[in-house]
């Protein structure tokens, strides 16, 4: 059976308002999270497993200079509170996540000329809870 997968099923929201104007290319939106194990193998060769509590994020969004999400993200980032972020992905993958204490932890410089520049913003946050989402009937 065929996966069906789109970035058209892909959302990207921050507090409620949807990110738009995405770069082409594999990864316009590009989470990234820490091992959920780390192990040490003694001397004996006996294996412990521990388990990370960390369950921090960090997500690298790449967005055309024409976007309106850049002057968005741009404000937001000015402000330092902490936003809500939430990320579906609606295809046969059935993906989601949201955390309410994230951060803009790198803003891209502005730049002009004869080509057009993307604009790489990486969003952080200190809690990621993964999302069931139900299959469409």
């Amino acid at each position: 059976m065929a996966t069906n997968v789109s970035f058209l099923d892909v959302n990207l929201m921050i507090n409620g308002v949807k990110l738009v104007g995405f770069a082409s290319g594999s990864n316009s939106i590009d989470p990234e999270f820490p091992d959920p194990f780390s192990d040490e193998v003694g001397a004996d060769g006996r294996m412990v497993i521990i388990k990370n509590p960390d369950r921090s994020f960090t997500i690298t969004v790449t967005l055309q200079s024409t976007s309106t999400s850049n002057t968005f993200l741009r404000a937001l980032a000015k402000t330092g509170v902490p936003f809500t972020v939430a990320y579906t992905d609606n295809s046969d993958r059935l993906e989601a996540g949201v955390s309410t204490q994230a951060y803009v932890r790198s803003v891209p410089n502005l730049s002009s000329g004869n080509e057009d520049s993307d604009r790489v913003w990486v969003i952080r946050g200190e809690r990621w809870d993964d999302v069931q989402l139900q299959a469409a009937n």
